[in-house]
């Protein structure tokens, strides 16, 4: 997990699936660098996070997958 990501659920369930930022681009038809803005700074519109939601981890909700990471 990095440290720079508002999504640290999201980037959790990522990492123990092993998907990648590459994986996610693929699917949202993005660049791996902008999957990585979006993390950031948690700009995944709501269409995205739906079909990231849709195509790796049903078992989740959305609540759970992008809850924002409080400093």
């Amino acid at each position: 997990m990095t440290r720079n990501c508002v999504y640290m659920n999201l980037s959790a369930e990522m990492a123990r699936e092993g998907i990648l930022n590459r994986d996610i681009a693929s699917l949202l038809k993005l660049r791996p660098a902008t999957i990585g803005q979006k993390m950031a700074n948690g700009t995944f519109s709501m269409r995205e996070c739906k079909a990231i939601k849709k195509k790796w981890f049903r078992q989740f909700t959305l609540d759970y997958l992008f809850a924002e990471e409080e400093d």
